[in-house]
């Protein structure tokens, strides 16, 4: 919700109907909440993007971790078993 804020592409309404019943707040709550994103000066903008990109890829980074870990240890499993 808050990266489709940053990019002032969908409308306030649109933001807290996707984030609504996710945050259990009302649509009205999620809207009030995310216009003082769309007043940020650009340069803080940008610096929350940017936050939110690395975030992105943390979270990728670790996904592919898990798979490594678990495809090792099923490997293992198989050895064990058999």
């Amino acid at each position: 919700m808050l990266r489709r804020s940053l990019t002032g592409k969908q409308p306030q309404q649109l933001c807290a109907a996707l984030g609504g019943w996710r945050l259990r707040a009302t649509r009205n709550s999620c809207a009030t909440c995310s216009a003082p994103v769309r007043r940020l000066n650009p340069v803080y903008r940008r610096l929350l993007k940017m936050g939110l990109e690395e975030l992105r890829l943390i979270e990728e980074q670790i996904g592919k971790l898990d798979q490594e870990m678990a495809n090792l240890l099923n490997e293992h499993q198989d050895a064990s078993s058999g």
